[in-house]
């Protein structure tokens, strides 16, 4: 008797199944790696957007208080001087009833403090070594001011840096 040669196959054999599962784990693999680069991505652009915000934040307090800004008391220009500004509790100057009076000065004192205040919470800077933070620094000559805001990105150990210059006209 012979056998029959002609019979069909029915089903999938084991190599094709472990074919298919080597795609379909190739393809999550892909899909997970470009997730997480679209939340680095993510990450760094709000980063940049919080470096802007602040940065325009301190120039409508340069705008606000003119004087001040052109007589230079809004100059920060190192790393210590920026330390200090940011520890150092000066008057406050924003009180709803208008019953504490602030001269320019004291103003810019506030704004620095407030402003440095709040690059502590939006960008992401090292808590570690409180001290040595690198932090925004503001330059000016006569009239032009210039905002250097800086941050750290996440995974990326260089300081990252975002310069704004701006014109304040004498009062």
């Amino acid at each position: 008797m012979k056998a029959k040669m002609n019979r069909r196959q029915r089903g999938f054999s084991l190599v094709e199944v472990m074919v298919s599962v080597l795609v379909l784990s190739g393809g999550l693999l892909g899909l997970a790696f470009l997730q997480a680069q679209g939340m680095k991505f993510n990450a760094e652009a709000y980063q940049r957007t919080q470096a802007t915000v602040l940065a325009y934040d301190m120039i409508d307090r340069l705008r606000a208080n003119p004087a001040a800004a052109n007589a230079g008391a809004y100059v920060v220009a190192d790393n210590a001087a920026a330390q200090y500004a940011a520890t150092t509790t000066p008057q406050a100057c924003d009180t709803s009833d208008g019953s504490v009076s602030c001269n320019e000065d004291e103003l810019a004192a506030f704004d620095l403090f407030r402003w440095y205040q709040a690059q502590q919470k939006s960008l992401a800077l090292d808590t570690s070594n409180y001290a040595t933070i690198q932090r925004a620094v503001i330059n000016s000559t006569l009239d032009r001011h210039t905002i250097t805001m800086f941050w750290v990105e996440q995974g990326n150990p260089k300081t990252q840096q975002w310069e704004v210059r701006l014109y304040v006209p004498p009062t």
